[in-house]
């Protein structure tokens, strides 16, 4: 009688095996041109790693982050062990250091949520190096809102992703004014009366929160209201 442990690894061949037919069989049929691509744009990925270089990158990154999970045996870690390398151009990507920054926030991301969210490709739109008063540069990152309940959790990690970047590069924090404060009160009260947050903060506690958040976070627009004031 067959050991379970084989059945298990036959079971995994078949499936493979009809992944590649099926592959090979939708490549045919792209190549005979009606479609607008002719190859099938999904690539197969044997692994967390093979899918965080499919999808954000940069290239060669798969082998670093399979290296690095037998090191650390922590993904956690893992994808702040990476961005920290990409931001500080340890691991070579062409890139100035605003494309570096978002690149590794992105990559991290996308090793943290296990290469199967959009959150590193559609949650984030951009992130920027800004200037604030004093001379000193800040990370902005864009979100490509509305955060949802469920994104809320990924949403988290960039910001600490990119404070985490940000020490080691020893850049500054971001420092929101009193207009700036009051602008981001302003925008989460409108927008709780739009679509009814699940938890309203008050006033003083959105305060707090953004005056001690050292990535300053912004946003494309979700909705067609307007800001009245600051």
């Amino acid at each position: 009688m067959e050991s379970k442990e084989n059945e298990i690894n036959n079971y995994y061949k078949e499936l493979n095996e009809k992944v590649q037919a099926a592959l090979k069989f939708a490549n045919n049929c792209r190549k005979k041109g009606p479609d607008y691509i002719n190859e099938v744009e999904m690539k197969l990925a044997p692994d967390v790693a093979g899918r965080v270089e499919g999808i954000v990158g940069p290239p060669g990154i798969a082998s670093i982050i399979r290296e690095l999970e037998k090191e650390f045996g922590n993904r956690e870690i893992v994808s702040f062990e990476i961005t920290k390398r990409i931001g500080n151009n340890e691991i070579e990507t062409g890139l100035d250091l605003e494309e570096r920054i978002e690149q590794a926030v992105r990559t991290g991301l996308a090793i943290y949520t296990e290469g199967v969210l959009v959150a590193p490709t559609e949650g984030i739109s951009s992130v920027k190096l800004k200037d604030n008063n004093d001379g000193t540069k800040y990370i902005e990152i864009n979100f490509a809102g509305p955060i949802r309940s469920a994104g809320g959790t990924a949403a988290a990690v960039t910001v600490l992703l990119a404070d985490y970047l940000r020490k080691h590069l020893k850049l500054g924090e971001y420092n929101a004014d009193e207009r700036e404060l009051e602008r981001y009160v302003e925008e989460i009260n409108l927008y709780n009366r739009i679509t009814r947050l699940q938890y309203l903060p008050k006033d003083e506690d959105v305060k707090l929160i953004f005056k001690n958040c050292k990535i300053c976070i912004n946003g494309d627009p979700t909705e067609s209201k307007e800001v009245s004031i600051y």
